[in-house]
């Protein structure tokens, strides 16, 4: 792939296309379809471009989670599987979200690599953000790349506080995300988030 230095939490927002994906305009029957094709810990390498390096380059969006849950444990050791995980995770919800967006194809990390599905147990402050940076820096991605937290934890609140590149958020697709998730409200909200509509 290339020497650049990814990590294990880092990852793209490609997933595999249902067929018809492109004949779907409603958001809730986009999202089931995604549900309905979607492979669990698999990452779509074809996707990719042959030269990251370039693609990274001219990056203008970046996905950060907060950090990742104890399911990234059970994932095959494989590159850029972090939101790529088991069905019951509800990735298919973001991809479908960000199917047919600026958003399809920009890098995804999580802003703390600590391995945790209690997000009270891992510590988010100025240094992770500096960090966070610093590794975005050293793959090449533009010092205006818009930084879009998925959910508005305690990472949204520290990368809007500490974070020198613009800073957005998106609602979080898992299923602890009780009542906050709908299809229609969240592809809204990814739109309004690149500014597209």
């Amino acid at each position: 792939m290339t020497t650049s230095p990814f990590t294990k939490v880092d990852s793209f927002a490609f997933w595999r296309v249902p067929a018809d994906a492109d004949q779907v305009q409603d958001n809730q029957a986009r999202e089931a379809l995604f549900k309905d094709h979607y492979l669990p810990n698999d990452f779509p390498t074809d996707q990719l471009p042959a030269d990251l390096t370039a693609y990274l380059a001219q990056m203008s969006y970046v996905l950060v989670g907060m950090n990742p849950g104890n399911g990234l444990a059970d994932q095959p050791d494989q590159s850029f599987t972090n939101f790529h995980g088991a069905r019951k995770s509800q990735d298919y919800k973001l991809a479908a979200a960000l199917y047919g967006t600026a958003l399809w194809g920009a890098f995804m990390t999580d802003l703390s690599e600590t391995v945790d599905s209690n997000p009270q147990h891992v510590a988010f402050n100025q240094q992770v953000v500096t960090d966070l940076e610093s590794h975005l820096d050293a793959l090449g991605i533009p010092a205006n790349a818009t930084l879009i937290a998925v959910g508005q934890g305690a990472h949204y609140k520290n990368l809007v506080k500490f974070a020198h590149r613009p800073v957005k958020t998106i609602p979080h697709y898992s299923p602890s995300n009780n009542g906050h998730w709908t299809a229609d409200n969240s592809r809204q909200k990814v739109l309004a988030a690149i500014n597209q509509h």
